[in-house]
């Protein structure tokens, strides 16, 4: 089931608040309750869909187990078997779970080498991830881009100029435009 904004910043907020409780609890035993509680929370908020919410609203929950920042932020290729079912779970988006696009466009996105004519073609999928470390590094996204913006912004450029992004991807001119 998916949350609207609204329900979700509902969630987010009481996690938030729990979690600056938490921070600020000295006694061990209130603090531990308050784990306990927080992970609850937090277990709820991640049974839902959340591939509307977007990123921007995702990005300053403190997750647990850091997995969705993993993921994210690194440029490793992504590996599903690596990850628990409920760490896969949680971050449906990210693995692409019940998404309906080719195979090897899945491929390229957990290999990190995703084309930014597939990201438009299926920028309906893609949409709350920040794709930055999901494009063909260097050649589909320059690493000054990487290095002075924060992540997401990039591909806001490549939607509002996709006829232009897309026809340099085809052409294979996209290094040449970004260096």
């Amino acid at each position: 089931m998916k949350l609207t904004i609204d329900e979700f910043k509902n969630k987010k907020k009481k996690l938030l608040n729990l979690k600056k409780e938490i921070d600020h609890e000295s006694n061990i035993n209130l603090k531990n309750n308050y784990l306990v509680m927080y992970s609850g929370l937090e277990d709820d908020l991640f049974s839902y869909d959340l591939s509307d919410i977007p990123y921007e609203e995702l990005k300053d929950i403190s997750f647990e187990n850091k997995i969705r920042e993993e993921i994210l932020f690194n440029d490793e290729k992504i590996e599903m078997n690596k990850y628990s079912k409920k760490d896969i779970i949680k971050n449906k988006d990210l693995f692409l779970i019940n998404e309906d696009i080719p195979e090897d466009v899945k491929k390229d996105y957990f290999a990190r080498s995703l084309s930014v004519e597939d990201f438009i073609k299926y920028q309906d999928v893609f949409k709350n991830i920040a794709i930055d470390n999901f494009l063909l590094n260097e050649v589909e996204i320059p690493l000054t881009v990487k290095e002075n913006y924060k992540p997401g912004e990039y591909q806001k450029v490549i939607l509002k100029y996709q006829d232009f992004f897309s026809e340099l991807s085809r052409r294979r001119d996209l290094i040449i435009f970004n260096y």
